[in-house]
């Protein structure tokens, strides 16, 4: 599953100034988020996303990366 920050509504510049090693938790965290709540709303977040540590975050390209997901359709 490949989301775009636009789509989380996570603002790139919120993060000016931010070190990368800082602010990629935040990243990570913003999207885990919204993942659980648009996709899996009712599921444990460690029975979805096994390893937060994998998922991947591509501050030029403005995407956040989760192995192994796919989305659901509704």
């Amino acid at each position: 599953m490949i989301l775009t920050f636009k789509e989380m509504a996570i603002n790139i510049a919120d993060y000016n100034g931010m070190q990368y090693g800082k602010a990629l938790p935040w990243i990570i965290n913003k999207a885990c988020d919204y993942v659980m709540h648009t996709f899996y709303p009712h599921q444990n977040e460690h029975d979805v996303i096994h390893d937060a540590n994998m998922v991947k975050v591509d501050i030029v390209m403005q995407t956040v990366t989760f192995p192994g997901l796919t989305t659901k359709l509704h």
